[in-house]
This record gives structure tokens, C-alpha cells and sequence, in this order.
């Protein structure tokens, strides 16, 4: 199972996401070095270490749904991501083939996070909205289709806020509630 942190300060969902994502970018170097940065491709094989932050208040969030076409995460994804709590995903492959993935969260008011990875091509797709059965390969289109490594969506009607980002070999997503749209 993925390894749950202890629960962080609430992070206003209104909060600059330059300054949420500098944050977990912050805790991850953090991670990194104390673990002697053991999440480097080593041989034949690359495992690379991810970040995923529930910023909504009051609101846990629960798996949905993975797919892998990839490499294969080490570890399930979580059940549940308590509100304000982040926790690490980890991710290993082989050096030919990368890891390349994907997964979804919803809450009690089905609304859904979705975030798809490419660390071979240093890619990222992000959706947010209502919750709805997943086609993963119009996904992996669209992660193909990808323009870069930063990828953020808000869903206008349901207030679902996701952004996420590969750096520094790592993937980091947060997930949040636009409080002026939805509840």
C-alpha cells in the first residue's frame, strides 16, 4: 500500500498553486534525500517516486481507477487520501519500456480527479470533473497528445481543481475544490 503521511497543515484551496506545488516539490527533495535518492533508474530497471496531495477541506477522496500500459506502481494506489494529507506512489519499469500510467480519485459527491503519466517522455494529462467511466486508451491518446511536463484543469461547472507535474524524475499532484464553484 502506499505510504499515507502524516496529516499536513490545511492548505487553503484558494492558495496560489505555484506555492502547493513548490511545497510538495519541497517535501519530495526532502523524501529523496533521505532515502539517498534510491528511487534512480539503477541497471535495467527505473523506479521513480510521485507525491499526490489532498488539499480539500473535509473531503477525502477515494481510488477509482488505475491503468498501467507501462511499468507497474510497487505499491497499490491508496483506498483513500484523508482530507489534507499527502502520500508517496512509487513506480518501477524497465529502462526500455519507462513507466507510463494512470489514475483517478473521486469524493462522496462524485466528483473526479484524474491524473496520466509518461516519465519517458516527461509528460503529464490531467482531467477534473464529474465522475464517469474511464476509456484509458482516449486517455493515453490525449497523454501522447500532451504538450509538456505541467498539466492543470478546473472543471467549471463542479469546481474539481487538479494539477500535477514531472520534476526532477517525480510526479506531483494535487487535488482541490474551487470554493467560488462547487461544494
Amino acid at each position: 500500500m502506499a505510504q499515507i503521511l502524516a496529516a499536513r497543515p490545511y492548505t487553503e484551496p484558494t492558495e496560489d498553486p505555484n506555492a502547493i506545488m513548490a511545497g510538495l516539490k519541497d517535501e519530495l527533495k526532502k523524501r529523496k534525500a533521505a532515502s539517498g535518492n534510491k528511487f534512480e533508474g539503477e541497471g535495467k530497471v527505473v523506479s521513480y517516486i510521485g507525491i499526490l496531495g489532498n488539499r480539500i477541506r473535509n473531503v477525502d477522496l477515494e481510488r477509482f481507477d488505475h491503468h498501467e500500459w507501462s511499468g507497474l506502481p510497487m505499491e497499490t494506489y491508496p483506498k483513500v487520501i484523508p482530507s489534507g494529507v499527502n502520500v508517496y506512489v512509487q513506480h518501477q519499469g524497465t529502462l526500455h519500456q519507462g513507466v507510463k500510467g494512470g489514475f483517478a480519485f473521486i469524493d462522496a459527491s462524485a466528483r473526479m480527479w484524474l491524473v496520466a503519466f509518461d516519465y519517458q517522455k516527461n509528460k503529464v494529462y490531467v482531467e477534473a470533473g464529474s465522475s464517469k467511466p474511464i476509456n484509458w486508451e482516449d486517455v493515453r491518446g490525449k497523454l501522447d497528445a500532451a504538450p509538456s511536463n505541467i498539466a492543470d484543469h478546473k472543471d467549471p461547472i463542479r469546481g474539481a481543481w487538479v494539477s500535477a507535474m514531472i520534476s526532477d524524475s517525480s510526479l506531483l499532484a494535487f487535488f482541490l475544490v474551487d470554493p467560488s464553484i462547487g461544494n
